[in-house]
């Protein structure tokens, strides 16, 4: 490739140079900031990191992975006898809202198992379970598709709302 100008203002001819210093050249200092530079804006934002979750049972069971930061955990209205339903909130790298819904055991109600309807316990009754994973766009498409509480809608608009970061070089 051929040779390329750069202009630096005159207040950061310092960092150039002590970027140059640090990684032998200046090419060098550029090539890895741009490297840096590029990761970051293809994974999306420092504070989000690959989220997994497992959706499904048995060989309906499948692995889903994206880039996100978890917002908040909400129990939901349950639709299953001996268990609690539950929904994760994710903030994703693309700014969407990616809820997994989940099952847990409820162990209490396990104990009086004579409460509960008869049924027959599937072996993965005692680990969570991955019943699906949404994608909305708005907190208010959330809380619509999971009867939330007003508390709960308040918190994740809250939540949601997108910070305004100031880079400081202190």
């Amino acid at each position: 490739m051929g040779r390329r100008n750069i202009y630096v203002a005159d207040s950061r001819e310092a960092f150039y140079d002590r970027a140059a210093a640090m990684a032998g050249s200046l090419s060098a200092a550029i090539d890895l900031g741009l490297d840096l530079y590029v990761a970051r804006r293809q994974q999306g934002s420092s504070q989000h990191k690959e989220i997994q979750v497992y959706v499904g049972r048995d060989e309906e069971r499948v692995l889903k992975r994206f880039h996100g930061q978890e917002l908040a955990e909400f129990l939901i209205p349950n639709r299953t006898p001996g268990r609690h339903d539950g929904v994760t909130v994710y903030h994703t790298a693309r700014s969407r809202l990616a809820c997994w819904r989940w099952s847990d055991p409820d162990w209490q109600a396990l104990r009086k198992r004579s409460s509960l309807p008869q049924m027959e316990l599937h072996e993965t009754w005692s680990e969570r379970t991955g019943e699906e994973l949404l994608v909305f766009d708005s907190v208010a498409e959330v809380v619509a598709a999971f009867d939330l509480r007003e508390e709960d809608r308040t918190l994740l608009e809250n939540l949601f709302t997108p910070l305004r970061v100031e880079v400081l070089d202190i």
